[in-house]
């Protein structure tokens, strides 16, 4: 998917990937009612998703798999 993000929404994408590679357990996304935060992790879902099916590293295919798990509970939590 291909979203036109804000540039404070792309902002905390990139964080948000550049936290992925420091390999912690735990990402908490804040901002205001409004701000987008639905767009920014679909967004950050697709890149790293992405990110890590080219790459062959295996922690990242773990990683993948750990963030797929991720997008499949936001989306049936939106869903409800």
């Amino acid at each position: 998917m291909n979203f036109i993000l804000k540039d404070f929404q792309n902002d905390a994408k990139n964080k948000m990937l550049e936290f992925m590679d420091l390999k912690k357990k735990e990402l908490v996304l804040r901002s205001p009612t409004g701000s987008g935060k639905t767009i920014i992790l679909t967004s950050f879902i697709d890149d790293f998703c992405n990110r890590c099916l080219l790459s062959k590293s295996a922690g990242l295919e773990k990683r993948f798999e750990i963030a797929l798990q991720f997008g499949i509970m936001i989306f049936s939590r939106i869903l409800r």
